[in-house]
């Protein structure tokens, strides 16, 4: 089962992220800000990252940051309730495999997931 890390401070929608990965077969863990997320990497080992850009303690482009020091393997795709193109490509930069913004289309997400964990999983074959 593939698991997918989401960092979200807003709690209302963690939970209808968790309702709705699992239901589409994944394990989900969830972290409320940055610093917590790349806790959570570490230990839990996903296989991709939902990362929100506005985030209390660590927001989107500094975890990304951070997590680029040790880990550049791991697909991130931002979620943003801004339209700040310039940040986008910032962290386009570091590497994010994509990006979706709030309201999500859910279904969509889904997609753009299994597509990046599906060329992930050919990269490494």
């Amino acid at each position: 089962m593939e698991k997918i890390l989401i960092c979200e401070d807003e709690e209302d929608l963690r939970v209808i992220f968790i309702d709705f990965f699992k239901d589409k077969g994944f394990d989900v863990v969830c972290a409320a800000d940055g610093e917590e997320g790349l806790k959570l990497v570490d230990s839990e080992k996903p296989d991709i990252m939902l990362l929100d850009m506005r985030m209390p303690k660590l927001d989107g482009y500094g975890t990304l940051k951070k997590l680029r020091e040790y880990n550049k393997e791991l697909p991130v795709i931002v979620i943003t309730a801004y339209g700040y193109i310039c940040q986008v490509i910032q962290m386009m930069n570091l590497g994010i495999s994509g990006y979706v913004t709030k309201p999500i289309d859910y279904d969509k997400l889904s997609d753009k997931i299994r597509e990046v964990l599906s060329l992930k999983q050919n990269e490494n074959a």
